[in-house]
C-alpha cells in the first residue's frame, strides 16, 4: 500500500492550483516540522525561503548529521520526505518563515513551530510533535495534570505573532503533541484571529478534558477541526478531542502506528476504516478510569517521581538511553533502591490503580 512518500512520487508535479490542499499534503508538512531548520528558515516572519532552496542549504550544513538525528521514536525517512517534496514542483516553491525551536528544563518545555506560506499565499502553520528530549516527554505527561503547560502558552504566542506580521488566512496543524497545540492555539488565540483560520488538522494529538471542551472558544472552531488517528492509536486517544476521528490504516502494528510515514494513502486521501481496533478501545477505556480514579496531585506526584527515576539515567534524550541501555538501566535500578518508602508506595499505589482499570475495562468487555 502506498504512502505519503508514494503521494509526493505520484502527485508531485501537480500545483495546488490544479490539486488544491488536502489532508495528505498536510500530513506531510506536520513532518517535516521535526526537522531543525534552525539559521536556515528565519525566525522573522518576514524573511523567507522556498523549501527548494531549504533543502540546498540543509543538505550542505556542517551539522547535517545532527540536524536528521531524530532519535529511535521518529522514522528517519522524514529526510527522504523533504529531499523528494523539494525537489518536486508542488513543494518546491512553498515558502518558509517564522522557524523557532526552544526547550527549557526548567520550565519543563519543548517547543518548535514553523509556518509554511502555500502558493496562494495562505498560511500554514505547523508545531512540532515531541522530539526526543526528556524534558519533551515530561512536558506531555504533565497534560495529565497540568492546564496550560507551556508549549501550549508558547503555541498561543505564536500564532497571534503570526496573524500581526503576516496577510491572509491560516490552517493550523502537527502531529502528535502538536496537533494538540494546533487545537489549543485555535481555541484561546485572539478572538480575530480565530475568524482567520481555514482549517486546523490533528494528526493522532491528543486531546483535552471537559473543561477546554466545553469552553465557547472550542466550540466555535470545533467545525473547522479535522481529526486523524490509526487504527490502533495510543497518543490521539488520549482525553477528547471533542469531534468524531478519521481512522486510518497503517502498514505497522500497536504504537509504531503513531507513525504517519506508515499510514496508507489511496489518491489524496487516506485508507480509511470505521473503527478503532479492540486494543485501542481496551486503552482509551483504561486510561479514562484510570483518570477519573486518580485525582489529578497523584498524578502530578506520580509522574514527578517516574520522571525522577527516567533522569537519574543523566540523559538528555531518549538516544543517550538506548545507546547506553546497560549504563543507563544500572543507574534506574540504583535509584528505584534508593527511593524513600513514601515516593515507592505513590509509585506502587498509581501503577495499582492503572492495572485495576485495565481489570475493569476486561470485565465490562466479558458482560458484553
Amino acid at each position: 500500500m502506498n504512502n505519503i512518500i508514494d503521494y509526493i512520487d505520484w502527485r508531485g508535479d501537480l500545483s495546488f492550483k490544479i490539486s488544491p490542499l488536502n489532508e495528505i499534503d498536510a500530513v506531510i508538512l506536520s513532518q517535516l516540522a521535526y526537522i531543525d531548520f534552525s539559521d536556515i528558515v528565519s525566525a522573522d516572519f518576514s524573511e523567507k525561503i522556498s523549501l527548494r532552496q531549504t533543502c540546498v542549504f540543509l543538505a550542505t550544513a556542517s551539522d547535517y548529521e545532527k540536524r536528521i538525528n531524530f532519535g529511535p521514536l521518529i522514522n528517519s525517512e522524514i529526510t527522504t520526505l523533504l529531499q523528494k517534496a523539494g525537489e518536486s514542483k508542488r513543494f518546491s516553491n512553498i515558502q518558509l518563515c517564522g522557524f523557532v525551536s526552544s526547550t527549557d528544563i526548567e520550565q519543563e518545555k519543548q517547543f518548535a513551530a514553523i509556518n509554511f506560506i502555500l502558493p496562494d499565499k495562505t498560511n500554514f502553520i505547523i508545531y512540532r510533535g515531541t522530539d526526543q528530549s526528556i524534558v519533551g516527554w515530561k512536558e506531555d505527561f504533565n497534560m495529565a495534570f497540568k492546564l496550560p503547560i507551556p508549549a501550549q502558552i508558547e503555541a498561543v504566542k505564536y500564532f497571534d505573532d503570526a496573524c500581526k506580521n503576516l496577510r491572509g488566512k491560516f490552517y493550523l496543524g502537527g502531529h502528535s503533541k502538536g496537533g494538540n497545540l494546533a487545537l489549543f492555539s485555535g481555541t484561546y488565540c485572539n478572538i480575530k484571529n480565530q475568524k482567520r483560520i481555514l482549517q486546523i488538522y490533528n494528526f493522532d494529538g491528543p486531546g483535552f478534558e471537559e473543561i477546554v471542551l466545553k469552553n465557547k472558544r472550542f466550540l466555535s472552531i470545533q467545525k473547522k477541526i479535522k481529526n486523524f488517528v490509526p487504527k490502533k492509536s495510543v497518543v490521539g486517544i488520549l482525553f477528547d478531542t471533542g469531534i468524531e476521528k478519521t481512522i486510518v490504516e497503517s502498514s505497522n502494528n500497536g504504537i509504531m502506528q503513531h507513525d504517519p510515514l506508515t499510514w496508507n494513502v489511496l489518491g489524496t486521501n487516506f485508507v480509511t476504516t470505521e473503527e478503532l481496533s479492540k486494543e485501542s478501545i481496551f486503552i482509551d477505556k483504561t486510561l479514562k478510569t484510570w483518570l477519573k480514579q486518580t485525582d489529578k496531585d497523584k498524578r502530578e506526584t506520580f509522574i514527578e517521581a517516574l520522571f525522577n527515576v527516567i533522569e537519574s539515567a543523566e540523559a538528555n534524550n531518549i538516544t543517550e538511553i538506548t545507546d547506553n541501555w546497560f549504563k543507563s538501566s544500572a543507574k534506574i535500578i540504583h535509584h528505584l533502591r534508593n527511593l524513600d518508602s513514601d515516593t515507592k508506595e505513590i509509585i506502587f499505589e498509581t501503577i495499582k490503580i492503572f492495572f485495576k482499570s485495565a481489570q475493569e475495562s476486561v470485565q465490562e468487555k466479558i458482560r458484553k
